[in-house]
């Protein structure tokens, strides 16, 4: 089983994964992200991979963080000013795994 340590070895299943379920303002932001990383590739060993962010740090966070506004909203109106999701993962997995059920009750 994989782990957090190889965290960096997820990248191209975590956009496959999105792609596949149709999230495509977060696969775009995840892409976005991948820009960044040296050689467009993010380490998979974690001493690497935190070697690697603490030198671009001062660049990279600022537009890491302007991306968060492509995944949330502040609710305005909420007292405490939370943020809100722009597209709801939740809601487009089942939606993908409810998809997936009904193509296997076609196809069988």
């Amino acid at each position: 089983m994989e782990s957090y340590k190889n965290s960096g070895s997820f990248f191209l299943q975590t956009a496959n994964a999105l792609a596949d379920v149709g999230a495509g303002k977060t696969l775009a932001v995840l892409n976005s992200s991948l820009a960044d990383w040296y050689g467009g590739k993010v380490p998979t060993g974690t001493i690497s991979r935190r070697k690697e962010l603490l030198a671009m740090a001062n660049d990279v966070f600022p537009k890491w963080q302007a991306l968060q506004a492509d995944l949330y909203f502040h609710d305005e109106k909420d007292p405490d000013n939370v943020l809100i999701a722009k597209e709801d993962l939740n809601e487009i997995i089942f939606g993908y795994i409810i998809a997936q059920k009904e193509l296997l009750k076609e196809n069988y």
